[in-house]
């Protein structure tokens, strides 16, 4: 695959996944507010308005800095660990859902930070 067509699908799966995150750290943040969503994390104790407002923020702060190639090799992998997290406490144990919010939807998630994560690996660049 030639140079411009690899940039351009880098491009495309960092717009989705980005938007993606900045539309759900967006709810968290300014919707649910992150101790509203610190009331689902309850499992967490003492630690889940903490993990309320860490998880908000990386998701919208992480959704930018992906759309913006800054980071993106560390955002995604901090990303993908939140998925499979939420993969096993939340989602599992609520199969067979596979629309959004389902199983379906978070491996979709896992998958491109997965790719986005590896295509950037062996980079020298810290800000890769």
């Amino acid at each position: 695959m030639s140079d411009k067509k690899m940039n351009y699908a880098d491009l495309s799966l960092r717009l989705g996944i980005g938007i993606l995150f900045i539309i759900e750290g967006f709810y968290k943040l300014f919707v649910f507010t992150p101790a509203g969503f610190a009331h689902s994390l309850t499992w967490l104790g003492p630690l889940a308005l903490v993990a309320g407002w860490g998880v908000s923020l990386l998701e919208f702060i992480g959704g930018i800095a992906i759309i913006l190639n800054k980071f993106v090799k560390w955002f995604t992998l901090l990303l993908a660990l939140e998925m499979v997290v939420i993969i096993i406490t939340t989602v599992i144990p609520g199969i067979p859902k596979m629309g959004y919010g389902g199983l379906g939807f978070h491996m979709a998630f896992l998958g491109g930070l997965v790719s986005l994560t590896l295509s950037r690996w062996n980079s020298k660049d810290v800000t890769a």
